[in-house]
């Protein structure tokens, strides 16, 4: 009784602040477009010309740093300008077959069938560096993508399609400016008439990495960073832009894929490229580095500053097309100085953190959006169907039964699926300084001589997790005196930390979420999924085996022991399949409770686990998320019914397993 009132008290107050966020600011962007719509701004304009080399030829374009607003009409003043400058049809047009090209560099082996599966409006000219019979290829591959793409050029320089998009031959990419890092949706949304204004578009809007400083030619050393081309970049300037001013700073987003528009190209004379290939053909300098000078030289040979940076929002309405940053609820938010998503912007995970597909720092770089909300409104356009409703998919199992594998199944392509893990979490709730820390050294300390760690560099002394276990695994009552203790203590803050992670989860726009939480029915957490997958071993003998194998420290007791503490994974395996039984769908089909087995190696269990997914998106239809989304009510009705499921199968298992008991 008292574990459902704290659910329920947890629960409502997530909803509680998540509906508060929501309405207050989708008020301020109305508020802001009503009080907008009669003072539109006004973009200052500026020639651009080529700044180093090549010929003359120039173009009237709008600046990149617009402020948004919006005109009496509902558009942006951006987009407004941009069609209105975009040249009428005629001289730019080739004439010929092709009108726009992706230019790829890429290996044998990488599969770019997706180029052709979900672009066939693209021409594609596809390099294959490592093969010298491939159609297309390099007479000797230096600087990474670089020779592909001089090659390319020069080879086409007379007859160059309208549009070029240069890009790296991987569908999912960690720098893709996409919130799935997919490829795919990213050149459907490309905007060609942005292109042909402007010539040169870098196609990350992203300020990480690359801006706002990135290579500093006159004061980087060898001791810096090399992979940034540390000294290297103060030569290879020079020799790439001869008599040009060497910049002090050079910043341009990363990662060498940008689209260009043929004028933009034929502004530089042939002549000019021919020199950059055989820059890279002569240098002395290895791929990496060599490769570096080029991905941070590119937008000067197109013609912009060293300092490449346009503010990112904007970018993202320009080139992108994403209508919510062009309609000024990004001023909305940066002049009335919202704060909604200030705690998730801090508490971002480091790796997600550095490699986020949108802008970091957005406040400071007067962009004025929190990074989960502008997930959340990429991932809404982008891909429709995400926001309506997120399926949390508790994975559970046994130790050594394969649940990490399937986690990391579950988070790479194709899958990509965001992971909640409660290992790591349980880490973090008992960190020096913690709530959780400071309970067990309390409790365990003064009997456990051995809990602490000697001290590290800051002075903090970490648990001893050997230490501990030995206090709390086992069978005898004072080991499970002591392991109930241990619990009491973490759960609750693991429990929340969950909370937390499913709402930023949410507000990215994903589909789904794995709560990856090995004592999942234990706890409790499994109410709150809609799914349920156990990874499981049919035979007890291969698990400890496994685990024996993977931890040849332990003996066999100590390893029967944590097997034991985890709870036995056959008597998880039928609590699952309950769930589907008491919903009322098949046993063994239902997607309430789906089994993986892994008896097998990993190819099998990858495919056990793409058979999982099928059946959890076969129940869960398309236009099911339809519904949600056009009646709210609705959701909220199927939100509560779920819980009432979850929570009735819970009680039915428990009196079936009392029963049973009952009759042993």
């Amino acid at each position: 009784m008292l574990y459902s009132a704290a659910v329920n008290t947890v629960r409502s107050s997530f909803t509680r602040r998540l509906r508060l966020s929501v309405v207050v600011f989708l008020l301020i962007c109305t508020f802001y477009w009503v009080t907008t719509r009669s003072s539109p701004a006004r973009p200052n304009t500026q020639k651009g010309t080529i700044k180093t080399g090549g010929s003359s030829g120039t173009r009237n374009f709008a600046s990149p740093n617009w402020r948004f607003g919006v005109n009496s009409n509902g558009r942006s003043p951006q987009m407004e300008a941009v069609q209105a400058a975009i040249p009428a049809p005629g001289p730019t047009s080739t004439g010929g077959a092709i009108k726009k090209d992706l230019v790829v560099a890429s290996m044998v082996g990488d599969n770019t069938t997706w180029l052709y599966d979900s672009l066939p409006d693209w021409h594609k000219s596809i390099y294959i560096v490592d093969d010298k019979y491939a159609d297309l290829t390099v007479t000797i591959n230096k600087g990474r993508e670089s020779m592909v793409y001089l090659t390319y050029i020069i080879d086409n320089y007379d007859h160059l399609p309208d549009y070029m998009l240069f890009i790296h031959s991987h569908r999912y990419q960690w720098h893709n400016d996409d919130p799935y890092y997919d490829g795919v949706p990213m050149i459907k949304r490309f905007q060609l008439p942005y292109l042909e204004l402007i010539g040169y578009v870098n196609l990350r809007c992203a300020w990480v990495l690359g801006c706002p400083d990135e290579i500093h030619p006159m004061t980087d050393t060898l001791s810096d960073d090399t992979v940034h081309a540390g000294p290297y970049y103060f030569n290879g300037f020079k020799e790439l832009f001869p008599g040009a001013k060497v910049p002090e700073t050079v910043a341009v987003s990363c990662c060498a894929q940008f689209g260009v528009a043929r004028w933009k190209i034929r502004e530089r004379p042939k002549s000019d490229y021919e020199r950059y290939k055989q820059w890279l053909l002569k240098t002395d300098l290895d791929d990496a580095t060599s490769g570096r000078i080029m991905e941070y030289s590119w937008h000067m040979i197109f013609g912009m500053d060293p300092i490449h940076c346009p503010n990112a929002a904007e970018c993202y309405c320009n080139v992108w097309g994403l209508s919510f940053f062009c309609y000024g609820c990004i001023a909305a938010v940066k002049d009335f100085g919202l704060k909604i998503m200030e705690y998730y912007y801090t508490t971002m995970p480091v790796d997600d953190y550095r490699h986020s597909t949108l802008p970091i720092h957005l406040s400071r770089h007067g962009h004025g959006l929190g990074i989960p909300l502008a997930r959340m409104i990429l991932g809404v356009i982008s891909k429709p169907e995400a926001h309506k409703k997120m399926l949390i998919i508790g994975l559970t199992g046994s130790i050594a039964t394969g649940k990490s594998t399937v986690s990391s199944l579950l988070s790479s392509p194709p899958h990509n699926l965001p992971i909640i893990d409660a290992d790591v979490l349980a880490r973090k709730v008992v960190e020096p300084g913690t709530a959780g820390y400071k309970a067990i050294v309390n409790y365990f300390g003064p009997s456990t001589p051995d809990l602490l760690l000697p001290a590290d560099a800051d002075g903090k002394q970490g648990l001893n997790r050997p230490a501990l276990g030995k206090r709390v695994f086992g069978d005898s009552e004072e080991r499970k005196r002591d392991r109930t203790i241990l619990n009491k203590i973490v759960h609750p803050a693991v429990r929340w930390e969950v909370y937390k992670s499913l709402l930023y989860y949410y507000l990215r726009g994903n589909w789904a979420v794995v709560l990856d939480v090995p004592l999942l029915f234990e706890s409790g957490m499994d109410v709150i999924c809609g799914t349920v997958v156990v990874v499981a071993v049919k035979e007890p003998a291969v698990q400890m085996s496994r685990l024996r194998a993977r931890d040849p420290h332990l003996t066999a007791e100590d390893a029967e022991n944590r097997v034991k503490s985890q709870g036995d994974v056959q008597g998880k395996v039928k609590k699952a399949l309950y769930r589907n039984k008491a919903s009322e769908q098949d046993l063994d089909k239902g997607s309430r409770g789906v089994i993986v087995w892994n008896d097998g190696d990993k190819a099998d269990l990858a495919k056990e686990v793409d058979k999982a997914l099928l059946t959890i998106q076969s129940n869960s239809p398309r236009w099911w998320s339809w519904v949600l989304l056009l009646a709210p009510p609705v959701g909220v009705a199927a939100a509560v019914y779920n819980m009432a499921v979850n929570f009735g199968s819970q009680k039915s298992w428990d009196q079936k397993v009392k029963k049973e008991r009952a009759k042993l």
